[in-house]
């Protein structure tokens, strides 16, 4: 699954006493979208997570805490949880849970997603039998790493690979989903090879 992050700043004039494009300059602001994909098939058929927040830490500053959704996807304005079939938004395919949120620049250390479990009418996982199973996260939700806002337009991706952070609990009967494999990119550095290979060349008979 990706989270994905859109991220566009704006500032004035620069007055300040160093190199103003370095992502220090906490009078800027960014405008931050975050959206989720899979980036796997897997073995099932769905995997519902409900999400309750997802927070964005700042060494010296504020956490800056998302706890009200507005996704057009899904219907919903202002609602206090959302949840995802993380096997519906797969590869480039992403759900767009969070848009122009207006930020400060800067680093920010952590990225949390707080995930609602314990019930299986929040989180769970459809089995290729059909059968439904409890899913949890950690109790302290889903730690990623942070990311630099610096630019005046950024977008990130955050990446769960569920082959990875996906993990059958049997003591439990239950599925743990994991940070291991969950990687954050930034969309303007990651990019995919795409094409196809002629023939041509595997017809050719060495001397």
């Amino acid at each position: 699954m990706l989270l994905f992050a859109s991220v566009t700043a704006s500032i004035g004039g620069c007055g300040c006493g160093f190199d103003c494009n370095n992502g220090n300059n906490r009078d800027a602001t960014t405008l931050l979208s975050l959206g989720f994909s899979d980036a796997a098939p897997e073995d099932l058929k769905q995997v519902i997570i409900e999400v309750d927040s997802i927070t964005f830490r700042r060494s010296g500053a504020e956490d800056v805490v998302v706890d009200s959704f507005t996704i057009t996807e899904l219907d919903l304005i202002e609602a206090d949880t959302f949840q995802i079939d993380l096997l519906q938004y797969r590869g480039r395919n992403q759900l767009l849970v969070i848009d122009d949120l207006e930020m400060g620049r800067g680093t920010y250390s952590e990225i949390l997603i707080r995930v609602l479990d314990g019930d299986i009418n929040l989180s769970y996982v459809q089995e290729a039998d059909d059968s439904v199973v409890e899913l949890n996260a950690p109790a302290a939700g889903l730690s990623l790493p942070g990311m630099t806002l610096s630019a005046d337009k950024q977008q990130f991706t955050v990446e769960f690979s569920l082959a990875q952070s996906l993990r059958f609990q049997a003591s439990s009967d239950s599925y743990l989903l994991a940070t291991d494999g969950i990687r954050v990119e930034d969309n303007a550095t990651a990019a995919s090879l795409t094409g196809r290979v002629d023939n041509a060349l595997f017809d050719e008979v060495s001397p």
